[in-house]
């Protein structure tokens, strides 16, 4: 349960539904460091019931490293390889240091990125959740962008973080996107807890039986109390009064 998220976990999840559905789509959640961007991602996760789930996190000190980020992200598909078109597979394969190395041009390591999502689709929808996207390395950004936007009828969801300020695959992209604000007092408080003393009940309901760990005679009192007739208190000046009398009569008996 994420506080205070309650809309946007509702678009991620819809996303999620439309990809079973048969109905690809693509959403990065930006926000400032620390505003709970993972954390949503972690709930799309766990919404992926049913799902076959590609996931990868671009990793600031890999960001020089060719392909690192689609690696890590296709290694569950990469079985289903040789159902794309032979030189799409050859130019993966070779991306992906699976065969010995050759020049694989830009076009051929997307389009091939594009038909293993398609193939791996078949099997079961597909959630594709990347994490801090902002440090993709480049050849696996431009890759993904060419797949990404060219999703159109496959049960595809893609899911991505990126940290506000930092130039990512974002950039000129025109993808949707989600921005995250931060959480005021009343949005991030959790719900208020009920009465220690009493359990909640509805208006006009009658009182129940006494909470566990309150002696029933202490309730029955309080009860009592509420329907005792109140006593109206002494004026103050009577009060007065009633002292002074006895010093009165004193006086006048001793004239």
């Amino acid at each position: 349960m994420l506080l205070g998220r309650d809309n946007e976990q509702e678009v991620l999840f819809r996303l999620l539904d439309d990809a079973r559905a048969g109905r690809s789509g693509v959403l990065a959640v930006v926000g400032e460091a620390g505003i709970g961007k993972s954390a949503l991602l972690a709930r799309a996760e766990e919404q992926a019931a049913g799902m076959n789930v590609l996931r990868a996190r671009g990793v600031q000190s890999e960001a020089q490293i060719p392909f690192a980020g689609l690696f890590e992200l296709l290694r569950p598909a990469l079985p289903l390889i040789s159902q794309i078109p032979g030189p799409q597979a050859a130019a993966l394969e070779s991306a992906l240091a699976l065969r010995p190395a050759s020049a694989p041009g830009r076009f051929a390591v997307g389009a091939a990125t594009l038909s293993l999502l398609a193939a791996y689709s078949e099997q079961a929808p597909v959630a594709v959740l990347v994490d801090d996207a902002q440090w993709l390395d480049g050849s696996s950004a431009d890759a993904l962008l060419f797949a990404f936007r060219r999703l159109v009828a496959d049960p595809v969801a893609v899911v991505l973080t990126v940290r506000q300020g930092e130039p990512s695959l974002l950039d000129g992209a025109d993808l949707p996107s989600l921005q995250l604000q931060g959480l005021n007092r009343e949005s991030g408080r959790p719900p208020p807890s009920r009465d220690r003393g009493e359990p909640a009940r509805a208006p006009g309901a009658e009182p129940g039986p006494p909470a566990p760990g309150r002696p029933a005679a202490r309730c029955a009192a309080r009860r009592r109390d509420q329907h005792r007739p109140r006593v109206p208190a002494a004026p103050a000046d009577a009060s007065a009064a009633h002292r002074r009398r006895p010093h009165a009569g004193f006086r006048a008996g001793r004239r």
